[in-house]
């Protein structure tokens, strides 16, 4: 079964580890591709804002509203890299079989030479078709999906609006890395110029 924020907080604080790519960076490769409802396809790193894309195999779309860039200063990461193409972080919710669960449940990571890994805001939808699979985007409450950062839009935003507003509403919003609790879990984003821009959002579990 998948192994959620809450359960996995729980289980730092017993010494549990999950290895190097704890931490629940929500990301994907650029090189991955995004469906678009005409069928046609577009590589992650060049989704832009204002584009429609597919979210759910129903049929459903929404519009682009900003594009998350995380800068990889190693130029490594690890990362679960799908045959299908799909390059996402090992602990980024996809539906898999019907049911949502970690990449890294289902396929084991590795480390890649990667420039960028990236997020998006969608208005309306919380999940985007990338490489054929369905997978979370920021705001995603689904369900065991209980983040209290990235599920929460409006919380991301504000972050995202306090590292550059000027970008946020130009589309794309670059960061350089994200500020963690104690258990590893983010909350908060680095500027390009060094600044920690921390969300309001309630880091302890119950």
């Amino acid at each position: 079964m998948p192994i959620w924020w809450e359960e996995w907080c729980k289980k730092k604080r017993a010494g549990f580890t999950y290895g190097p790519s704890q931490g629940v960076d929500g990301c994907f490769g650029g090189s991955s591709v995004v469906h678009l409802p005409d069928g046609t396809a577009k590589p992650v790193k060049s989704i832009k804002k204002g584009d429609i894309v597919l979210c759910k195999v129903t049929g459903a779309t929404a519009t682009v509203r900003c594009v998350l860039e995380l800068h990889v200063p190693a130029g490594l990461k690890r990362m679960a890299s799908f045959g299908n193409g799909l390059i996402i972080t090992g602990m980024h919710p996809i539906l898999w079989d019907g049911e949502w669960v970690l990449p890294r449940e289902v396929i084991e990571e590795e480390e890649i030479e990667i420039e960028k890994v990236f997020n998006f805001i969608l208005d309306g939808e919380d999940t985007l078709i990338v490489n054929g699979v369905t997978c979370s985007v920021v705001g995603h409450q689904g369900a065991r999906v209980v983040h209290p950062f990235w599920g929460n839009k409006d919380r991301v935003v504000e972050c995202m609006e306090s590292v550059d507003k000027k970008g946020f509403h130009s589309g794309v919003v670059e960061i350089v890395g994200m500020i963690r609790d104690e258990f590893g879990t983010v909350y908060g984003f680095q500027s390009l110029d060094g600044r920690r821009i921390i969300g309001q959002c309630n880091k302890g579990v119950n």
